[in-house]
């Protein structure tokens, strides 16, 4: 009679790795779902936002310095110009 309680003992075993294995899954879902909350909640359009106004400040930026650079190069013209 050996054979029936090896049976029922591994049935158990089995029993057992499938209910860990459910509880695991249980967490996982957890995770996905607060994975996935922390991501909705992320305001896209704010993050949008900011990048565009921090390019257009870099834009306005290179703006300025390409003026400065004309103005620096007219006035070397003009001071060659004098010298000439």
């Amino acid at each position: 009679m050996g054979s029936k309680s090896d049976s029922d003992g591994e049935v158990g075993a089995v029993g057992n790795r499938l209910l860990t294995a459910s509880n695991n899954l249980g967490v996982e879902i957890e995770n996905l779902i607060a994975s996935e909350s922390t991501l909705v909640d992320t305001d896209l359009a704010a993050e949008i936002t900011t990048l565009q106004q921090g390019l257009l400040g870099f834009q306005t930026s290179i703006q300025s310095l390409a003026n400065q650079l004309q103005f620096e190069n007219r006035a070397q013209g003009r001071l060659l110009d004098t010298l000439s």
